[in-house]
């Protein structure tokens, strides 16, 4: 089982959230889900506990707001 060592916090600009937009409208936007964190990486794999990081949204609510994004 992987943990998260702390790794992700120091070392990655973590991701702001806005209402309107949510943490997936920005390029590079990534979420670990060890870690809990939304981050800023262009790698595949989290560069703290070594899994792979998700890159869209996990909800029906959240993947309706980004298409709603990208399609501007």
């Amino acid at each position: 089982m992987q943990s998260c060592r702390g790794y992700c916090d120091l070392h990655n600009e973590l991701v702001t959230s806005t209402v309107s937009a949510g943490h997936w409208d920005k390029p590079n936007s990534r979420r670990c889900s060890v870690c809990e964190v939304f981050m800023i990486y262009p790698g595949r794999f989290c560069p703290c506990c070594h899994t792979l990081l998700r890159t869209k949204p996990h909800t029906k609510t959240a993947k309706e707001r980004l298409k709603r994004i990208v399609k501007k």
